[in-house]
C-alpha cells in the first residue's frame, strides 16, 4: 500500500539532509569554477571554428612555420579561408599587381589559393636576396614547324598563346605535366615562300571580368622586294587599338584608332568594307609602341626618340583610307605632354598596370642603361602632368625588347637570362633593385623573343633558332619556373 512518504521524491530527503553543509557546496562550487575559468587554454583546446578565426590574424610565414608542429595544427592551416584571408592581405598590399584569379575565387580549393599565393611570394623574395638562380623546375615542349612569330604570357602565367606569321594562333596549359599545343585560330594568311611574313599580337585581360576574359588583336604583313606590303588586321572580341603604317620615309606615318564594335555593325551592311570609322593621328615619325589609356588617351613609343601622350576627344570619326602618297604633308597634332628621353628603347613597353589606391595609371619601358616607371594621373581632366621614375639602372645593347611586370622584367641574352627585381617610390614592398642571373649550358642562343608573367614567375623562351647549339626537333620553347610544388607536396 502506497502511503503519503512514498509520493515525496528521495532529492527532497536528500536536500534537508545535506542543509547544513549546503554553503560549503557552494563555496566550494564557486572556486572550482573560478580556477577552471583562469585556467589557460592552448591552441589545441580551441574548437576549430575559433583556431581558425586565430590563424586568420597571422602572416604567411607564421601560418607555414605552424603547420610543422604537429597534425592537428596542420591541418587547421590549410583551411581556405587561412588563404583566402592572405590572398586578400596580399591584394591589399600590392593594389597595382594584384593576383588576379581566373575565376571567382570561391571556386577555387584550398590548396589551389595557397599555390597562387606563395608562388607570387617566393618570386619576390628571390628577386630580393638573390644574385644567380636555378629554376625549381625547367621544361621544354614542342612548338611545331610554323614556328613562333609572337607569343604572350596571359596574366596568371597558366595560359600561353603563340602567334605563326601567317597568323595562326596556339595555345598552351602550363599547369599540365606536359603542355600540349591546341589551335585557337587557323592560319589568316597564305604562306607565299618568296615573300617575308611577320605578326605583331597585342593581348588585353578584362581584369573586371569574373572569369578569365582577354581580347586578341593581330596584325600579319607580308612582303617582297619592291612591291606594297600586304597587312591584314584582326581582332578577336571587341577591342580598340592602334597601328602605325610601315612604309618608306617620305609616307607620313599615322595610327588609325578602330572602334571595332561600331566597325562589326559598318559590315553587316557593307561586308567586306574597309570603309568602317575610324580616328586618324598622324605621327611625325614611325610610332613604335601604341597604348590606349582610360579618359580617351593615347600613349606613343616612337623613335624621335620621345614618349607622347595625346588627348582623343578632339578627333573625329572617319569612314577614308589615308592615300599611301599624300600631296603634301599633314598637320600634325599636339600632344598634351612629350618627353625626350635619351636612348629610349621604342620597342619596350609594359602593359598599363591600374593603381585605384592612388588613382594613376602606370606603366614601365626602359633605354640602354636604365629601367623607367611612367606614372599618369588617372582623372585627365584634373591636367596633371605625368611624372618619370628611374626605378633602376640596367645597360643593356640592341637586342630585343624585356618584357615586364609591374615589379620585376626579364631579359634574355645570348648566353643568359636576366631577372630584374626594382621598386616604385611609393611601392610595396620598398627596397633596392636587384638582378638575377640565369647562365645557359654551354647554349650561345640568339637573342629569341620571351614571354614572362610576374604573378607567376614562369618564364617562357622560345628555342625556334637554327643557331642554337641545341638541336630541338621539331622547334620548341622552355619554361622556366621559380617555384614549384608536386602534386605530392601539395
Amino acid at each position: 500500500m502506497q502511503t503519503d512518504r512514498d509520493l515525496i521524491p528521495s532529492s527532497f530527503f536528500l536536500f534537508w539532509a545535506l542543509r547544513p553543509f549546503n554553503g560549503f557546496l557552494c563555496a566550494a562550487w564557486k572556486l572550482f569554477v573560478r580556477r577552471v575559468r583562469r585556467q589557460p587554454k592552448g591552441l589545441l583546446e580551441l574548437p576549430l571554428e575559433v583556431l581558425t578565426e586565430v590563424l586568420k590574424l597571422l602572416d604567411w610565414r607564421s601560418v607555414l612555420h605552424l603547420r610543422q608542429t604537429c597534425t592537428l595544427l596542420s591541418d587547421a592551416t590549410r583551411a581556405k579561408s587561412i588563404w583566402l584571408s592572405l590572398f586578400h592581405a596580399y591584394n591589399a598590399c600590392h593594389p597595382c599587381s594584384p593576383l588576379n584569379p581566373e575565376r571567382p575565387t570561391k571556386l577555387y580549393q584550398s590548396q589551389e589559393l595557397e599555390y597562387l599565393v606563395l608562388r607570387r611570394l617566393s618570386v619576390e623574395i628571390l628577386g630580393k636576396t638573390q644574385t644567380e638562380f636555378s629554376p625549381a623546375r625547367t621544361r621544354r615542349f614542342p612548338t611545331g614547324d610554323s614556328g613562333v612569330g609572337a607569343l604572350t604570357l596571359i596574366s596568371g602565367g597558366r595560359w600561353l598563346l603563340t602567334t605563326s606569321d601567317t597568323g595562326s594562333v596556339s595555345y598552351y596549359d602550363l599547369d599540365t605535366q606536359n603542355p600540349v599545343k591546341r589551335l585557337l585560330i587557323p592560319e589568316q594568311m597564305e604562306d607565299f615562300p618568296d615573300f617575308s611574313h611577320g605578326v605583331l599580337m597585342a593581348v588585353d585581360v578584362d581584369n573586371e571580368s569574373a572569369l578569365l576574359s582577354f581580347n586578341l588583336a593581330m596584325i600579319m604583313v607580308r612582303t617582297a622586294c619592291h612591291s606594297t606590303p600586304t597587312q591584314i588586321a584582326q581582332v578577336w572580341h571587341f577591342i580598340a587599338f592602334g597601328v602605325a603604317t610601315p612604309g618608306e620615309v617620305y609616307v607620313p606615318c599615322y595610327v588609325a584608332l578602330v572602334d571595332w564594335a561600331k566597325a562589326g555593325l559598318q559590315n553587316q551592311s557593307h561586308p567586306a568594307s574597309l570603309s568602317y570609322p575610324r580616328m586618324i593621328i598622324y605621327y611625325p615619325g614611325i610610332p613604335d609602341k601604341v597604348q590606349l589609356l582610360p579618359g580617351d588617351r593615347l600613349l606613343v613609343l616612337s623613335e624621335e626618340p620621345d614618349i607622347r601622350l595625346y588627348d582623343l576627344t578632339p578627333f573625329d570619326a572617319t569612314t577614308s583610307i589615308p592615300p599611301v602618297d599624300m600631296p603634301t604633308w599633314p598637320t600634325y597634332p599636339s600632344p598634351t605632354w612629350k618627353s625626350e628621353i635619351p636612348h629610349l628603347r621604342r620597342d619596350s613597353l609594359s602593359q598599363m598596370f591600374l593603381c585605384r589606391h592612388t588613382n594613376t595609371l602606370r606603366l614601365v619601358f626602359n633605354t640602354l642603361h636604365a629601367v623607367y616607371g611612367l606614372v599618369i594621373p588617372g582623372n585627365a581632366l584634373l591636367g596633371q602632368a605625368p611624372n618619370l621614375f628611374r626605378l633602376m639602372d640596367f645597360s643593356v645593347r640592341n637586342g630585343p625588347s624585356f618584357s615586364f611586370g609591374y615589379n620585376s622584367a626579364i631579359r634574355h641574352s645570348r648566353a643568359s637570362l636576366h631577372l630584374l627585381d626594382y621598386s616604385w617610390p611609393d611601392g610595396n614592398p620598398p627596397g633596392p633593385s636587384n638582378v638575377l642571373t640565369l647562365k645557359f649550358d654551354g647554349d650561345n642562343r640568339m637573342e629569341r623573343i620571351s614571354a614572362f608573367d610576374e604573378g607567376s614567375g614562369r618564364m617562357v623562351d622560345d628555342l625556334n633558332d637554327s643557331t642554337s647549339t641545341t638541336t630541338l626537333l621539331p622547334s620548341s620553347s622552355v619554361l622556366y619556373e621559380i617555384f614549384h610544388i608536386d602534386d605530392a607536396q601539395c
